[in-house]
């Protein structure tokens, strides 16, 4: 006999059996590998900050329009050009070599 109940931690998917939908087992797995990462990372990438939403309410005041790349930041990031790629990517690859070389050597 199966009981239909809703997920204990979503609250809006229906269960059976288990007690959680999968996506919200998905989420008790990231917390199992995780730990305490998992809510440092919300917190971080969900929440506004007092600060951040100071500047969007300011952004909204002056009826600016708001495409929120830059609220983290604060400032305007200048674009990337192709000569920066290069040079960022050759020096990844020898930050990765030396660290494949560091784990050859142990």
């Amino acid at each position: 006999m199966s009981s239909l109940i809703t997920c204990k931690l979503c609250e809006k998917e229906y269960v059976f059996i288990t007690n959680l939908c999968v996506k919200c087992r998905r989420v008790k797995h990231l917390l199992s590998i995780y730990n305490d990462d998992v809510y440092k990372c919300l917190e971080q990438v969900l929440v506004r900050n007092d600060k951040q939403q100071h500047y969007k309410l300011n952004k909204i005041k002056d009826n600016t329009t708001t495409d929120n790349s830059n609220d983290r930041n604060y400032k305007i990031t200048k674009e990337i050009k192709e000569e920066d790629t290069k040079t960022l990517n050759t020096r990844c690859m020898k930050e990765l070599k030396k660290k494949l070389d560091n784990i050859k050597e142990v």
